[in-house]
């Protein structure tokens, strides 16, 4: 496992969605920002997942009902397969 700064890149990508949806205590935000400048692994990780969010944003009206599309993507997922255990 690599370790670059205070957090090794198990927990950096443990702790990339809280840090991507802003909600890490500043200590540990700035231990992942740090990781995030000096490995290029995560770095393009983090990168990859910040660009899919802020294309979802963009494309999910602020209105939208949640639940429904919740369940249509379900749905959707159940007919390629995926088991109706969740």
């Amino acid at each position: 496992m690599r370790h670059y700064s205070d957090v090794t890149c198990h927990e950096a990508l443990k702790a990339m969605w809280p840090y991507l949806d802003d909600e890490l205590d500043e200590a540990l935000a700035t231990s992942v920002r740090r990781h995030l400048e000096i490995c290029p692994h995560c770095g393009r990780r983090f990168a990859s997942e910040a660009r899919f969010l802020d294309l979802l944003s963009r494309a999910t009206p602020l209105d939208m009902d949640v639940a429904s599309l919740r369940e249509r993507v379900l749905e959707a997922l159940f007919a390629e397969g995926l088991p109706r255990t969740l």
